[in-house]
């Protein structure tokens, strides 16, 4: 098997994304190979709900609107 497609960059960040909520319940995880292609899983916790997105990465870029916390930690997983 090719160890390029392997995973080997995994980054993640606890946030809150509803200040009113004051808790850090929501986070993003980033899974990528050699040739920052993977996966970014975010769950966003909210009072009645929780959502959850995965959305793919192909070299470094996805096609779905990032959130500040999502680039965050794609662009420090791109710089390893």
């Amino acid at each position: 098997q090719d160890s390029r497609q392997m995973i080997s960059k995994v980054y993640s960040k606890r946030y809150n994304a509803f200040p009113e909520m004051g808790s850090d319940l929501s986070f993003s995880v980033v899974l990528l190979n050699d040739k920052n292609t993977g996966v970014l899983l975010t769950s966003i916790y909210g009072w009645d709900e929780n959502r959850v997105y995965l959305k793919p990465i192909v070299e470094g870029k996805s096609t779905y609107s990032l959130s500040p916390e999502e680039k965050e930690i794609i662009g420090i997983a791109l710089t390893k």
